[in-house]
């Protein structure tokens, strides 16, 4: 039998397996929190409109899905067929798909505990996006950050607005946001490309090649000298600073 908890609203609530819990204003907006164990899940990917979503490795812990949706007021009278009381993820062979299939102004908050490291992937609408000890990361986010780390292969992130980090990579890094911030430290792989559009870019901890850039793409240039604070050619917003490795 598997206790979930979830924190919602300043409150602790523990779950059963397949349980879902439900409550609401009385003025039609609602909230569901469900929690489900899964089994053989070699992927994640997520295709949502709106909420947060965590991902994490944890060594011997079952693996399992918990999620909270949130119904905005009429929310349901705009698309009667909605599923929003209902689990919004499936299992589709051994890939975990993250959904919100709840119907107009509602969005889904997803945690997911795996005991394996696997690959993530996909799109989020609106929110922010934690990825940590997965064995690769590809994500794209609309508006909201990401905060990646503990990734044995490559990561590709994008955000159109929002910060990004990314941290403790084995692979190849490739990040950019159009507004907002990019920290990238200690990545082991042989090259990294950081890029913002308005914001400031910080490389720390690079070994291999790296490339960053401020403003329009075209002003990525090579590395600066270790430790040295870079503005390029062209930079208008921002600033870019890179600290090569030993």
């Amino acid at each position: 039998m598997v206790r979930t908890g979830l924190a919602v609203g300043g409150a602790a609530l523990v779950l059963v397996g397949g349980a879902v819990l439900a409550w609401g204003d009385g003025l039609g907006a609602q909230q569901w929190a469900h929690a489900s164990p899964l089994q053989r899940v070699e992927s994640v990917r997520v295709d949502s409109g709106d909420g947060q979503v965590r991902i994490q490795h944890r060594p011997g812990a079952p693996a399992e899905v918990k999620q909270v949706v949130h119904q905005g007021w009429f929310g349901g009278w705009f698309n009667p067929d909605a599923t929003a009381g209902e689990p919004q993820h499936r299992l589709r062979g051994s890939t975990l798909e993250l959904t919100d299939r709840c119907g107009w102004n509602c969005s889904v908050d997803y945690e997911v505990i795996l005991p394996t490291p696997v690959g993530v992937e996909g799109t989020l609408g609106s929110g922010d996006v934690t990825v940590a000890g997965m064995s690769s990361v590809d994500m794209e986010v609309g508006s909201g950050g990401a905060e990646i780390s503990g990734v044995d292969g490559t990561v590709r992130v994008r955000s159109g607005s929002g910060d990004l980090a990314v941290s403790d990579v084995e692979g190849s890094v490739d990040a950019e946001t159009g507004s907002g911030g990019v920290d990238v430290r200690d990545v082991q792989g042989r090259s990294v490309r950081a890029h913002a559009g308005s914001g400031d870019v910080e490389l720390l901890g690079v070994r291999g090649e790296a490339r960053r850039g401020v403003g329009k793409r075209q002003h990525l240039g090579p590395r600066p000298a270790r430790g040295g604070a870079a503005r390029g050619h062209g930079l208008r917003r921002g600033r870019a600073l890179v600290a090569r490795d030993r």
